[in-house]
């Protein structure tokens, strides 16, 4: 897949823009606590805890597709956790139904968890986990536990350059929010919206 590192600033508050393959724009928001950190083969990545003490969050201003996400340096006994819209998802069954395309580089030690976690690589190993998330999403979640705060894995949030793309729906389309449904168009900035994955699929 060709990845393409698009964030380099984790600090909370940090903003960008993000070109999309069909000319248009996408604009991020980090709302996160984790700290930047370079190691290994990840040298602009996101430092989140394996605690859940510092995580990693992302917000985007339009519902995108092709958003991936590089993983290197845990251990088999640190298990990280992903939201997509506000709701935890299973990494195991989004890849076995090719809603998440898992891939990994040198080592590819790292291990996808029957409860929906990923875990393993070795902070020593390189090893690199690569997922490409072939579903919308509007933000991003990253947490971790089964450790302490002394161990923390390096996350890169980036793109797939070739499919990155905002998804765009009709109006009178009823998107879930943490205030109830509501029609596409009186969404506004700022309003948290928290889709399910299945009515997503089903919206496009």
């Amino acid at each position: 897949m060709p990845f393409q590192d698009i964030i380099d600033d984790y600090t909370l508050g940090a903003t960008g823009s993000i070109a999309t393959t069909d000319g248009g724009t996408v604009g991020c928001t980090v709302s996160g606590t984790a700290a930047n950190v370079g190691w290994n083969n990840t040298p602009d990545g996101a430092r989140v805890n394996a605690n859940d003490t510092q995580t990693l969050e992302i917000g985007f201003d339009r519902v995108v597709t092709g958003l991936t996400v590089t993983m290197s340096g845990s251990d088999s006994n640190e298990f990280y956790h992903i939201e997509i819209n506000g709701s935890k998802v299973n990494l195991a069954d989004l890849v076995a139904s090719g809603d998440v395309t898992f891939t990994q580089t040198v080592a590819a030690t790292h291990t996808l968890n029957a409860d929906g976690t990923i875990s393993g690589g070795h902070h020593s190993d390189q090893s690199v986990a690569e997922l490409q998330f072939n579903i919308p999403a509007a933000s991003i979640r990253i947490f971790g536990s089964g450790g302490t705060p002394g161990n923390w894995d390096v996350f890169e949030v980036g793109i797939n350059s070739a499919s990155f793309t905002a998804v765009c729906f009709a109006n009178g389309t009823m998107i879930e929010t943490k205030t109830g449904q509501r029609a596409v168009e009186d969404i506004q900035e700022g309003d948290r919206v928290m889709m399910v994955l299945s009515r997503l699929r089903s919206g496009l």
